[in-house]
């Protein structure tokens, strides 16, 4: 069952989950975001912390959650996978 033209399939999306997480870079590649199964690069968008602060208080209001808006510590800047 495909939900949009650019969604994978559940069997698609198991076999790249699995992938990534028993594949040679297991236990090695943290705080990255894949796509297809590969290592990339953050958009510019998703760095953008008043967007997540914004993002995050929206999800709150939506969930009934009443709180102060507290960040996540930031990945490492190493690159891909950080080191």
């Amino acid at each position: 069952m495909r939900l949009a033209p650019f969604a994978a399939s559940t069997q698609e999306g198991g076999r790249r989950l699995a992938a990534v997480c028993t594949g040679e870079a297991e236990g090695k590649v943290t705080g990255s975001y894949f796509n297809k199964g590969a290592a990339t690069e953050l958009a510019a968008v998703a760095l953008d912390e008043q967007l997540q602060q914004q993002l995050w208080e929206q999800s709150m209001r939506h969930a009934g959650i009443v709180g102060p808006y507290v960040p996540a510590a930031a990945p490492p800047a190493a690159g891909v996978g950080g080191s």
